[in-house]
């Protein structure tokens, strides 16, 4: 029997605010649309889940209420992580109950898995790694917070368009950390789920951390394989999973400690997961897939430095050769006549490495079509150099042109001027006259700043500026040894402002750790790869934030204003709590006044609640 779905809503506008635009999904509780904000002049869209209130399924009505409040609870809790949807609004109609939350724009890690089997091992490997890492610093947060996703899989995993960020989604199944002693068995019985993604004890009802963990290796060994993985079976004798093709690498060997049905074997938390991807990490790409067995393991990596830099040279030879190769290969097929287009990818996308299968009718349709264009431009060639030759303005700006990249900037302006009105090239000498004045006075300028940021060694600024420096060659050749020692000392100062990022956030001093790392060039090697760590440091600076602000109300509540004054000083002015604090700091401080004048009286009149 099919059961006709209807989609009332569409069209809505509810608490004359958010008009309801189209249908996102269906869930087990209800559906979730797109909405637009009718009350921000923007009018930006966000997603909206309609938990129902059914007379005919009486039985679901208080599930659908426990559902929502459960969710909307946890949003307002967690909503405040980059990569988790924000909590936007929630409400109770006679229809049901609503809950708006931010729409994430992008595709499911769903939607690229198709993509991924047809990639070879170690892209899907880099792949997987570069999702793990983004991934777990989500979970690392969430189970700070004390907050089990419980429903992690492919369909619930969105990497965001405007950043190529991992976004968690879907809080439904979401629950508490219990505070139990008692911990599932690792015997316990155990049945495949229909998804592949939930371990034994989730199963069972009793929920813990490394839960999601279990989900996320499952969700890398399918990346990593191409496997359903509902096909991993379980080893009862090693106690993990079988069934996949393992090389026995370091990373595998991480995953399959991540799925392990014994919780005493798997990690125990995001944090440590992380931590042992970073070690395989130390160094170069080639060690996740060399075997454990390798002659250089990984725990004597300092004493193979050496060898370890021989083998990013060698590679780094490689991948020249093979890009020269490429190269070479493509013009050949194209021809002279062929366009090549660049697409500029502003964000970093951990996809950006895949080679899609190539299609040769689309390389036979693009010669011929280069063929007819060159045999087109022949014909036209004879009519527009009899032009040239009858107009010598062409010739004059060609040489102005000349002149103005050599740095002869006078000569260039006169022959400039010398192009008469009647030629063909007047308008295009009389545009060029305007930009080249305009550029070469901001390029003189601008070298001027540069020399005295390189004096001052301040080399970000000679960075920036660089980039934004008018393409004039002579100027440019000026240029580039101040750019290449700029590079030098960028590189220097980025490694030692690390260190010092990390000696800080071992300290759990994240707001000077986050200091630091917000110093160094985004333009140097460094730079350019420390997002994650920028992103896990605000996380973690956040949770330690609203650490101190419970000790802060812990010390209060026992009369203990100085201590818990102390407390509320060290969350950071740039987190979510920090209004908090300082209110509770002109609180306490003027509690502990009021203590100290009455400190005689009997300890009943002196309980003051935080």
């Amino acid at each position: 029997m099919k059961t006709k779905i209807n989609y009332p809503l569409v069209g809505q506008i509810l608490r004359e605010r958010y008009q309801i635009l189209q249908v996102l999904g269906r869930g087990a509780f209800g559906q979730t649309y797109a909405v637009c904000d009718l009350l921000d002049p923007a009018q930006p869209q966000y997603a909206l889940k309609h938990y129902p209130r059914r007379s005919d399924l009486v039985h679901l009505v208080r599930a659908s209420q426990q559902a929502f409040i459960a969710e909307a609870r946890i949003l307002k809790t967690v909503g405040q992580h980059p990569q988790i949807p924000q909590f936007i609004d929630a409400f109770e109609l006679e229809g049901g109950w609503y809950l708006v939350q931010e729409a994430i724009a992008g595709q499911t890690l769903a939607d690229y898995l198709s993509v991924l089997k047809q990639c070879d091992r170690l892209q899907r490997e880099r792949v997987a790694i570069s999702l793990l890492k983004d991934v777990l610093s989500i979970l690392d947060f969430l189970h700070e917070c004390g907050i089990i996703h419980c429903d992690l899989k492919p369909n619930n995993l969105i990497q965001r368009s405007e950043d190529a960020r991992w976004v968690l989604i879907d809080f439904g199944n979401a629950q508490p950390v219990r505070l139990s002693s008692e911990e599932p068995s690792a015997r316990s019985a155990i049945a495949v789920s229909p998804s592949g993604y939930l371990a034994a004890e989730l199963l069972n009802g009793k929920p813990v951390p490394s839960s999601d963990i279990y989900a996320l290796g499952a969700i890398a060994i399918e990346i990593l394989t191409g496997q359903d993985p509902v096909r991993l079976q379980l080893d009862i004798d090693r106690g993990e999973p079988s069934g996949w093709q393992r090389q026995d690498t370091p990373f595998e060997q991480i995953l399959q400690q991540m799925v392990r049905s014994d919780l005493q074997q798997r990690y125990p938390s995001a944090q440590a997961v992380l931590e042992a991807i970073e070690e395989i990490e130390t160094g170069a790409d080639i060690l996740l897939s060399t075997p454990s067995n390798s002659p250089t393991p990984l725990t004597t990596l300092a004493a193979n430095r050496a060898w370890l830099e021989e083998v990013i040279e060698t590679q780094s030879e490689s991948a020249t050769a093979e890009r020269e190769q490429l190269d070479v290969s493509f013009n050949a097929s194209i021809g002279p006549a062929g366009v090549a287009v660049a697409v500029s990818q502003t964000h970093p996308n951990p996809f950006s490495n895949i080679r899609l299968p190539q299609f040769p009718f689309f390389v036979s349709t693009s010669v011929t079509i280069a063929a007819v264009n060159t045999a087109a431009i022949a014909l036209g060639m004879h009519a527009i150099s009899n032009v040239d030759n009858a107009d010598p303005g062409e010739q004059l700006l060609s040489s102005a042109r000349n002149a103005y990249q050599k740095g002869e900037f006078d000569r260039a302006i006169a022959l400039a001027k010398a192009i008469p009105p009647e030629s063909y090239s007047y308008k295009d000498s009389q545009a060029a006259l305007s930009r080249w004045q305009k550029n070469w006075q901001q390029a003189s300028a601008r070298f001027q700043e540069i020399e005295q940021a390189v004096a001052q060694r301040h080399w970000n600024d000679v960075l920036t500026q660089a980039n934004n420096f008018p393409e004039i060659a002579f100027w440019q050749e000026k240029l580039a040894p101040l750019i290449a020692e700029a590079k030098e000392g960028a590189e220097a100062e980025a490694k030692n402002l690390l260190d010092k990022a990390f000696n800080r956030a071992r300290e759990r001093d994240f707001a000077r750790a986050i200091g630091y790392l917000e110093q160094i060039s985004p333009q140097t090697t460094t730079g350019a790869s420390i997002q994650h760590k920028l992103n896990e440091y605000r996380s973690k600076q956040r949770v330690r934030a609203a650490v101190l602000l419970q000790e802060a109300y812990e010390f209060a509540q026992n009369r203990q204003f100085t201590e818990a004054i102390s407390r509320l000083e060290q969350i950071p002015p740039d987190t979510s709590v920090s209004a908090i604090a300082q209110t509770k700091i002109a609180e306490y401080t003027q509690k502990q006044e009021i203590k100290a004048k009455v400190n005689p009286l009997p300890a009943l009149y002196l309980r003051v609640a935080p």
